[in-house]
């Protein structure tokens, strides 16, 4: 287990990508735990490794070993070490404590300390907590969305220049017509910059683990868009998306991999 001499974050008590921010929707969204980054810990014994000194080595220490800890499903170990990287500051490992708390990964459910953590782990530029912060204003309240759209349309822009693949897969609809259009009048070359760069960053994060039938779907549904447009359309959105995939950092791809292996696989307290 990695230590510091950092006090840990204190935990007082107290794809389909729908139905988010309601409590029987949280169990869904909470596959994007594994969008996060995971921790986990070193044994501590008279022949243990030494511990890194440099605050940032002991945070990437942890977020390393917690990926392998989640994968083994020794919550409790990982969620150890995830106070420790959240201390640190790595807002993703404050989104995964935030997910085992909602979902009860490791300890027992506590909704009021799983949203305190989400508020944390998106104001340290968590992509994935920006994400499902956005989600559960959208899915669980229109009403909410109606009031807050400008926050919603921050929090969602955010996550998807932030490389995270749920989100990038929204942007599309703030160009073109909905409930989510940012723009007067539909802008359907960005839409396909958009649409274009979240499947490609899909099948890097997923590589032979996509769905094949999900991916056909993909393919299809951007193919429809790409014969809408003319030939100086689609030139103009191939530099678009150059563009953004320059801009745009890619997320691990283990948290990808593992939002699937979480989903699959359950997670038991």
């Amino acid at each position: 287990m990695v230590t510091t001499s950092n006090p840990s974050i204190d935990m007082h008590e107290g794809s389909d990508i729908s139905g988010i921010g309601e409590p029987a929707v949280r169990s869904d969204i909470s596959a994007f735990v594994l969008c996060a980054v995971l921790l986990t810990s070193c044994a501590a014994a008279q022949t243990a490794e030494p511990q890194p000194d440099n605050p940032k080595e002991v945070t990437a220490v942890a977020h390393e070993e917690g990926v392998a800890a989640f994968r083994a499903r020794k919550y409790s170990e990982a969620l150890e070490d995830f106070r420790v990287a959240g201390t640190g500051g790595d807002g993703d490992a404050l989104f995964l404590q935030a997910m085992m708390y909602n979902n009860g990964c490791g300890v027992s459910k506590n909704h009021e300390t799983a949203d305190r953590l989400l508020e944390q782990a998106a104001a340290n530029n968590s992509a994935a907590a920006k994400f499902w912060l956005a989600g559960s204003m959208a899915f669980g309240d229109p009403a909410i969305v109606n009031k807050s759209k400008e926050r919603f349309m921050q929090l969602m822009r955010e996550a998807a220049e932030g490389g995270f693949p749920p989100a990038m897969d929204m942007m599309p609809d703030t160009f073109r017509k909905g409930p989510f259009r940012e723009v007067s009048t539909p802008d359907p070359v960005n839409a396909l910059a958009w649409q274009s760069l979240a499947l490609k960053r899909w099948e890097k994060a997923l590589g032979a683990g996509v769905n094949k039938a999900w991916w056909s779907r993909q393919q299809l549904a951007l193919s429809r868009e790409e014969a809408k447009l003319s030939s100086a359309q689609l030139r103009e959105a191939g530099e678009l998306e150059a563009d953004l995939d320059r801009r745009i950092r890619e997320v691990r791809s283990d948290t990808v991999e593992l939002i699937f292996l979480f989903k699959a696989a359950g997670c038991a307290p």
